[in-house]
């Protein structure tokens, strides 16, 4: 099957989603659609946070059958998203002819909405266990595991000691488990959360979509760089306990330096493989200490949908005393390089288009 643009060739959502549909079959999430000035098609505010919110539980409902609450204080789950990492691990279980039925995977921070193992579990009848820090996360996410009537193949795991990921999370005994994922905490302090523009080029428009989440869900000591440090330091410690350990990385540099690392961790294989949707980029890496598992080669990963055109980066130098460092300031210096250079530049606004393929993009 040929790659579509932005998603994962076997993704339902490669395609722009039927507001109209949706809007008629859910009254909830008929609230928040309207008629977009420009394009004169149904769509919705994506800068809305209720809407994003109604519009990732709308479309659970229509397309998995799942009912699920997510508080307004949770990270919102974007389910295009969610879905692909869900496909790549289907692929690497192919890969390693390990897709049937007795599936069993592990979630680390699960968050409230649950969703990656009530996808897994309703999609695919895989069993997972799901492990949270959050005492008001656990208690939601057993609500949805429960309202799903899943119980029989999800159980909750609650984390006492924010410092353990998983060795001493994990129930004791011979219990052995296919795989685990992550999409870990991507911010190092508040103040990185406060504007998106850490992961974005600053030659970008700020993010319009409605952005939330809880801290634990959103901070870690040293990002996601050092959480999934920490999973690939208990993984030495579990070998083949886990086959196949995952993780979601946001950051290309950080991808690059965890290969590295693990390049030199022991593993017996490992592999990454890269999304693009919307106007982010994702990298998934996968890493295993089983010897009879060979995963994909480096070299030979499947690259989602890579982007017609890659980001710039430019660095300005911190000693620069008259810039204040923030989005605005750092694009009118860059265009004050580039008239000083000749060079010509248009100042692009956001349109619907980009807010729509933007939901695609988040966390």
């Amino acid at each position: 099957m040929a790659m579509t643009k932005y998603m994962h060739p076997r993704n339902k959502y490669k395609n722009k989603l039927d507001f109209a549909s949706l809007a008629a079959s859910y009254p909830a999430f008929a609230e928040y659609v309207h008629t977009g000035p420009s394009s004169g098609k149904p769509t919705i505010d994506f800068s809305d946070k209720n809407a994003v919110r109604e519009l990732s539980r709308t479309l659970l409902a229509c397309d998995f059958g799942l009912k699920v609450t997510i508080p307004s204080d949770s990270l919102v789950p974007t389910i295009p998203l969610r879905l692909n990492y869900l496909l790549w691990l289907e692929d690497l279980l192919n890969w390693t002819e390990n897709c049937g039925e007795n599936v069993h995977g592990i979630d680390i921070g699960t968050g409230a909405s649950c969703v990656y193992p009530l996808l897994a579990a309703r999609k695919n009848g895989w069993r997972m266990t799901a492990t949270d820090i959050r005492e008001e996360s656990v208690k939601v996410a057993e609500e949805n595991v429960k309202g799903n009537n899943l119980e029989d193949l999800i159980s909750i795991v609650k984390v006492e000691d924010e410092q353990k990921i998983l060795v001493g999370v994990l129930p004791e005994g011979k219990t052995t488990y296919d795989f685990c994922m992550c999409n870990p905490p991507f911010f190092r302090s508040d103040s990185e959360t406060n504007s998106m523009s850490k992961s974005r080029t600053i030659l970008r428009d700020p993010p319009k979509n409605g952005f939330s989440g809880a801290k634990a869900e959103l901070v870690a000591p040293g990002g996601e760089l050092e959480f999934v440090r920490r999973i690939i330091a208990d993984s030495k410690l579990l070998l083949t306990k886990i086959r196949i350990y995952t993780s979601m990385v946001g950051h290309k540099n950080n991808a690059n330096e965890l290969v590295k690392e693990l390049q030199s961790s022991g593993a017996k294989s490992l592999t990454k493989t890269e999304f693009c949707q919307g106007n982010t980029t994702r990298w998934g890496i996968a890493w295993t200490f089983c010897p009879e598992i060979r995963l994909p080669p480096l070299q030979q990963q499947v690259v989602h949908n890579k982007k017609l055109f890659q980001p710039m980066e430019l660095t300005i130098p911190e000693e620069i005393e008259s810039i204040e460092y923030n989005v605005y300031c750092l694009m009118n210096r860059i265009r004050e390089i580039f008239v000083s250079l000749q060079v010509s530049s248009d100042n692009q606004t956001s349109n619907t288009k980009y807010k729509f393929e933007h939901y695609f993009s988040l966390r």
